[in-house]
């Protein structure tokens, strides 16, 4: 019987042997929504830890997608294709607090779609300080990507201060200055644009800079354009003198 017993255990042995690997399947979460704590936009914009490592997240002060704060020019171009229609390289002279300085822009075009849209990242030193995001392929844990309404924004992200870059309208975006919501503590700011079809303001870009620090459009102004300060959540400039706005 023992011997019975040793035979059917070499058997089993061998069948388990001559069975083909199995893949390790690994659960992947559905698209997270915010909790109800994390939906009252006093608490802010918190980040997740399975959101940080989606490939299409725009993380404020940290990252879009998986170019980060920080990250040089050799590492852009190792991330989007450099040879890309519409993709170009600009360095221009900045007059900011730190004195004279120059900024070089990175334009990656996302080819699918308006030549205008895609990735702008601006360097100072070598180093991205600031990455604007045009392309709806990118989206925050909220969910808010390019052409997202006012009344998203308003719901998810609290405290936001509002600011008008004159002389900065044009046919294309409505003939109507942009106007940005800025969250300096979290480092994400977010564009509008006037949609004219929809008569309504929408999101260009959604851009992140250093958490703390000041943001500027562009990482700098550039004459005749000025920036002024706006009642929080405004859509629209006032009528009167800009600057009366400072």
């Amino acid at each position: 019987m023992n011997g019975w017993r040793r035979l059917m255990a070499v058997a089993a042995a061998i069948a388990t042997l001559s069975l083909p690997s199995l893949p390790i399947i690994r659960k992947i979460p559905e698209q997270s929504k915010p909790s109800a704590r994390n939906s009252n936009p006093q608490n802010g914009p918190e980040m997740r830890d399975s959101a940080i490592a989606d490939a299409f997240l725009i993380a404020p002060g940290k990252s879009i997608g998986p170019l980060r704060l920080g990250d040089t020019e050799r590492r852009f171009w190792e991330l989007f294709r450099k040879d890309d229609p519409g993709t170009d390289e600009v360095t221009y002279p900045c007059n900011g607090a730190s004195g004279n300085e120059s900024i070089t822009q990175i334009h990656w075009t996302d080819i699918g779609s308006n030549v205008d849209n895609g990735i702008w990242a601006y360097l100072r030193r070598g180093h991205i300080f600031q990455i604007s995001d045009g392309s709806a392929r990118y989206r925050t844990e909220w969910g808010v990507t390019v052409d997202s309404s006012p009344n998203r924004i308003r719901f998810s992200y609290a405290g936001l201060e509002a600011f008008w870059l004159t002389h900065s309208r044009s046919l294309a975006t409505g003939d109507r200055d942009f106007i940005y919501w800025v969250d300096r503590r979290h480092g994400i700011t977010f564009k509008f644009y006037y949609d004219s079809t929809a008569r309504s303001r929408k999101i260009y870009t959604v851009d992140i800079f250093e958490p703390g620090e000041e943001f500027i459009p562009n990482g700098c102004l550039d004459f005749p354009r000025d920036w002024h300060r706006l009642a929080p959540y405004s859509l629209e400039p006032p009528r009167s003198n800009p600057k009366n706005q400072r």
